[in-house]
């Protein structure tokens, strides 16, 4: 799965002379992509035989850590995207203030 911004919808960014304010949409999920399973040899073990069931609890494990991965994507490219945009302009000294489009706040901030 890949998180990101639909930079499609609208993007704003401005400037001041004590800081940067920048606000995007909210992250969401951007692609699914499947994985690609091979499974090139199956062995019985010496005491128990590989049953059908095994290999659905062995997908049904992957498709849950997947979801479980679903919920959280998105905030973690919202830490991210201000993380990264913090660190490129912190030697200009500016303060940086992002907002997502969901979240209830005046706009622009005052610095």
């Amino acid at each position: 799965m890949k998180a990101g911004f639909d930079l499609s919808r609208k993007l704003n960014v401005e400037v001041t002379d004590y800081g940067v304010a920048v606000k995007v949409p909210k992250a969401k999920i951007l692609s699914v992509e499947p994985v690609f399973l091979s499974i090139e040899e199956l062995r019985d073990g010496l005491w128990n035989k590989i049953q059908a069931q095994d290999l659905d609890s062995a997908l049904w494990a992957t498709l849950e850590l997947a979801r479980w991965k679903e919920a959280t994507l998105p905030e973690e490219a919202e830490q991210t995207f201000k993380k990264l945009l913090s660190e490129k302009l912190d030697n200009l000294h500016l303060h940086v203030e992002t907002q997502f489009e969901d979240e209830k706040s005046s706009w622009p901030p005052q610095f």
